[in-house]
């Protein structure tokens, strides 16, 4: 265990499954406290509890769940204003939240495209517009999105998803612009195939043949590599890169 992120406050969204899972063990090998964001519902809270005693024995540290839905922005204000009031600080966030509407575009209901657009981009927007006023005045920041290769060359019956996730990297070169001279960088993790989160469930013939043939490196990628882009964006290693997307997709997105 390292000691790259002690005294370090790290808020996470979209922790509580899929990926984000390592990502929390990572920041908590390291030494971060860590301020998880969860639906506020008793399923993603009793989740959350159960993460937390897992983090415990990795590390004894400080670690909390926060409650709030991302595109909510009383919920995320509100969220914001806790974590600071409990930790003093906030250091880095990163925003995993995230859904897929696997639809060809001709059968997308209007309905699922709005709510896609709504977590992945809105509730990227709102968690970075609440943080930043706190990164700003102690000078010091870290922010990494979670894009994705479907953001930058597309993904099948994926409409939604590559249009948010191209969005997000939109948004990242704005932010960028806003607080670079503030200690702040912003930067983005375009995953692509992991075998792990969104692709749990996926036939396995579909992979091997709809997927595998196309990614130079001939498999899948881990949740432990998007763990490590996250660690590096993270780290003071990183700090004169702002406004990078890391892709983490075997070559696939070339």
């Amino acid at each position: 265990m390292g000691n790259r992120f002690e005294n370090k406050v790290v808020v996470l969204t979209g922790a509580v499954g899929g990926l984000g899972i390592d990502w929390l063990k990572m920041f908590a090998s390291e030494g971060a406290s860590l301020a998880i964001n969860h639906l506020d519902n008793d399923e993603f809270r009793q989740k959350t509890e159960s993460i937390i005693s897992e983090l415990q024995q990795i590390r004894v540290g400080t670690y909390r769940g926060y409650g709030a839905d991302v595109t909510s922005e009383e919920a995320i204000s509100g969220m914001f204003t806790r974590i600071r009031e409990d930790f003093g600080r906030i250091d880095v966030l990163v925003c995993g939240a995230g859904i897929m509407a696997p639809y060809t575009t001709w059968k997308l209901a209007l309905e699922k495209w709005e709510r896609t657009i709504d977590i992945n981009l809105n509730g990227t927007f709102l968690c970075t517009k609440y943080a930043i006023p706190y990164m700003k005045e102690q000078g010091y920041g870290r922010i990494i999105y979670l894009s994705s290769v479907g953001g930058l060359s597309g993904i099948k019956a994926n409409a939604a998803y590559c249009a948010s996730k191209a969005a997000v990297i939109g948004l990242m070169k704005s932010v960028v612009k806003d607080t670079a001279q503030n200690g702040i960088t912003v930067n983005c993790v375009a995953p692509g195939f992991i075998s792990a989160g969104m692709m749990d469930g996926v036939d396995a013939s579909y992979i091997d043949k709809e997927l595998i043939p196309f990614i130079p490196m001939a498999k899948m990628g881990t949740s432990q590599d998007v763990a490590n882009a996250i660690r590096f964006l993270a780290s003071d290693d990183a700090s004169y890169i702002t406004g990078e997307v890391l892709r983490v997709d075997g070559g696939y997105s070339m």
